[in-house]
C-alpha cells in the first residue's frame, strides 16, 4: 500500500460519509469502497488512482448520477476526485486485480483547486493571500505529507481555521521567479482567501470537518501541468528534480502579520 493509499486508509477510519447518493432506498449494495482517484476519462467514465487501479462506473450509474445530481461527469474530467462506489454482494476485489467494473458511482467530490501562472507579484492575476493556514498535513503524521498524486497532480492536506464559509486555495507560479541557489526546483506559492469567513471559532478546522465527513475542506489537487511544461522549456528539456511549496503558516490564529513562511519540498520522481 502507498503513500496516499494509507493517507486516506488512516483518515477514512474516523469519520463519517455524507455524499449524494444516487441510488434509492430499495436497492440493495455492498459494499461501499472510498477513495481518492482522477477521473481520467467519461467515455467510457474511468477513475484512476495513484498507484494505477483503474475504477469503472456502470453507463447505467453514471447516467443515474448525473440525472440525479443535475451535473455532467465531464465537468470533472482529469479532477482528482473523492468518490462513493459499490458492487455487488459477493464480488471480491483481490490482491493482484489491476482494476474493477460494472461498479455503481454514488457520490463524487472534486478536489481539485487552481493554479495560476503569473508574470510577476502584483499582476493582474496574482492571487489574493488573506488568511494563514494552520500547516500542510498534520505534525507528527507520515500520511499526510505533501505528495504527487501523479506526474502532473500536486496533493496537499492543508489544515485550517474554518467556521462557515468556503475558502478557496490557488498555487501560484510566478514566471519570473527562478531562484539561482535551488536549481532543479520548481516553486509555487500557496494562497488562502478565506472569503471573509469570520473565523471567531478557532477550535473548527478543516481537519476538524474532514473527520465528520467533509473530506473536500481538507484534501486538495493541483494540476501542474502547464509549469511543468514550462520549466521543461527553460531547462533544455529537463524536468523538476523537486517541487516546492511556500506557505504562510500560524498553528493559532488565521492572522498573516504573525505568520510564518514555510518551505515544503515534493520529490518529483516521472
Amino acid at each position: 500500500m502507498n503513500h496516499l493509499k494509507l493517507m486516506m486508509a488512516a483518515l477514512a477510519m474516523m469519520m463519517g460519509l455524507t455524499m449524494t447518493s444516487c441510488l434509492g432506498d430499495e436497492e440493495e449494495v455492498a459494499p461501499t469502497i472510498t477513495t481518492v482517484a482522477k477521473l481520467r476519462s467519461t467515455f467510457p467514465c474511468e477513475f484512476v488512482t495513484d498507484d494505477g487501479f483503474v475504477i469503472v462506473p456502470s453507463s447505467s450509474s453514471v447516467s443515474k448520477f448525473e440525472a440525479n445530481n443535475s451535473i455532467s461527469l465531464s465537468k470533472y474530467l482529469n479532477n482528482v476526485c473523492y468518490i462513493i462506489y459499490t458492487f455487488p454482494a459477493g464480488k471480491e476485489i483481490k490482491e493482484g486485480d489491476k482494476g474493477v467494473e460494472d461498479v455503481t458511482l454514488e457520490g463524487l467530490a472534486t478536489l481539485n483547486s487552481k493554479v495560476e501562472r503569473v508574470s510577476e507579484k502584483g499582476a493582474v492575476n496574482d492571487s489574493i493571500n488573506k488568511a494563514a493556514i494552520i500547516s500542510l498535513g498534520k505534525e507528527g503524521n507520515e500520511y499526510l505529507k505533501p505528495a504527487m498524486f501523479d506526474a502532473t497532480t500536486v496533493f496537499l492536506c492543508i489544515d485550517y481555521f474554518l467556521l462557515n464559509k468556503g475558502h478557496d486555495f490557488t498555487l501560484v507560479d510566478y514566471l519570473s521567479e527562478q531562484p539561482e541557489d535551488e536549481e532543479g526546483v520548481l516553486t509555487f506559492y500557496l494562497r488562502h482567501n478565506n472569503n471573509d469567513d469570520s473565523m471567531m471559532n478557532t477550535s473548527t478546522t478543516s481537519y476538524t470537518w474532514a473527520k465528520n465527513g467533509y473530506v473536500w475542506f481538507l484534501y486538495h489537487g493541483f494540476d501542474i501541468t502547464t509549469s511543468i511544461m514550462d520549466y521543461q522549456m527553460q531547462n533544455e528539456g529537463k524536468k523538476p528534480e523537486a517541487i516546492k511549496i511556500v506557505t504562510y503558516e500560524n498553528a493559532t490564529t488565521p492572522s498573516l502579520e504573525s505568520a510564518k513562511p514555510m518551505m515544503h519540498y515534493i520529490e518529483y520522481k516521472y
